[in-house]
């Protein structure tokens, strides 16, 4: 976390006013105001991280509405991943948990992003919370909407149409995605084969997002590369 923390800040002596042209900053600013949260408590992060934030708010919501901060169920709901159950399990046995991609990893590959992504990406966040336009409201629930169809796939098992779906909304030549679902699965795939070739005898259990484990840039991919031989169950 202290590594994290240490890239996503920003530097001393920069602000983000420094970091924003006035057009951006001043709609961060009242999108801010939108879900009542101070513009001091992030202003000492870079942008990518305050739009990182911002996109999990987004998506914790519904399509019905403003963002609300003090949802107590949207802050419940977090805890009740797939990933902190097995964490928590693991924790509960004793058995030994290893980061397949920790929290600096992370930091990283997103403080590698163009300033001009970063920056488009957060226009395009704060848009959404702000409603400003048709348009823009249409781009929120189609998002929500093809969230919902992932999970109802994911729920029944249906991996064939849950490729096709999630493959077919990405774009492989967008910078974000090379990062997201590419730069992040060779990275997750590497240190998948680091644990199997390790001294450590026993079955390795690897919780990852859905979306690392379809496409040409997938772990598994990236794995049958390296002469993995993969079986779907």
């Amino acid at each position: 976390m202290a590594e994290f923390y240490e890239i996503a800040m920003l530097p001393e002596g920069e602000t983000l006013e420094d970091q924003l042209d006035e057009a951006l900053y001043d709609k961060l600013t009242l999108a801010l105001e939108t879900l009542g949260i101070p513009l001091e408590a992030l202003s000492g992060f870079k942008p990518w991280l305050i739009n990182n934030e911002l996109s999990a708010l987004l998506m914790q919501e519904g399509i019905d509405g403003a963002v609300d901060t003090t949802d107590e169920d949207a802050v419940a709901s977090s805890t009740r991943g797939l990933d902190v159950y097995f964490l928590l399990n693991a924790l509960l046995t004793g058995m030994q948990v290893e980061e397949v991609e920790g929290l600096a990893a992370q930091a990283m590959m997103f403080d590698n992003l163009s300033d001009d992504l970063v920056a488009s990406n957060l226009d395009a966040t704060l848009d959404m919370i702000l409603e400003e336009d048709e348009a823009t409201d249409s781009e929120s629930e189609e998002m929500h909407n093809l969230l919902d169809t992932w999970f109802d796939y994911w729920h029944a098992g249906d991996l064939e149409n849950f490729k096709e779906s999630f493959v077919s909304s990405q774009n492989l030549e967008d910078e974000f995605t090379q990062m997201l679902f590419g730069a992040r699965d060779v990275y997750m795939a590497d240190r998948v084969h680091e644990l199997l070739m390790s001294d450590q005898p026993g079955t390795h259990f690897i919780v990852v997002g859905a979306g690392h484990l379809v496409g040409d840039l997938s772990i598994i991919k990236n794995l049958e590369a390296m002469g993995y031989e993969i079986s779907v169950y």
